[in-house]
């Protein structure tokens, strides 16, 4: 059995990982930013920041600490993976319209005021959506308001 002094505690094991995930996320966002990916390698470089200063916080606290941003540095961390389209799949073209523009489906639907589910439920086919919400997204990405790029049909304008 080691002695006590030999086995370093769980703080110091978790600041270690944030640190060294930084330290990744960091180089991460410089490939990102050498391949012309400017939003990534932001996202990335936040994602970086977040786990440096959480590791940061637990060692001048030595306590458990919660960080606002985390959840969105979770979300960068998951995004850095390869992309649906990188893995050979196709992108929706109200997301590469939306993309094209710098929205987001989640920006679209906060300037549309309608939940993003409604949103992507309507475009397979599932759901019904305001035709004046259509017609804003279209006024924002050049996506056409027609039967035919909303499958799920449309909703009274209540």
């Amino acid at each position: 059995m080691l002695p006590c002094a030999a086995v370093p505690d769980a703080r110091a094991v978790i600041i270690a990982r944030l640190l060294a995930e930084a330290e990744a996320l960091e180089a991460q966002a410089e490939q990102a930013r050498r391949e012309g990916h400017p939003r990534r390698a932001a996202d990335l470089l936040e994602a970086s920041l977040v786990a440096s200063e959480t590791a940061r916080l637990l060692q001048e606290r030595g306590q458990s600490v919660t960080v606002p941003g985390m959840v969105s540095a979770r979300r960068a961390h998951i995004s850095a993976g390869r992309s649906k389209q990188e893995r050979g799949g196709k992108i929706h073209p109200l997301v590469a319209a939306a993309s094209a523009k710098g929205h987001t489906l989640r920006s679209l639907a906060a300037a549309v005021d309608t939940p993003v589910s409604i949103i992507s439920r309507a475009l397979g086919g599932t759901r019904r959506i305001r035709r004046s919400a259509a017609e804003a997204i279209a006024k924002l990405t050049g996506y056409a308001a027609t039967d035919k790029n909303w499958p799920g049909g449309w909703a009274s304008e209540e």
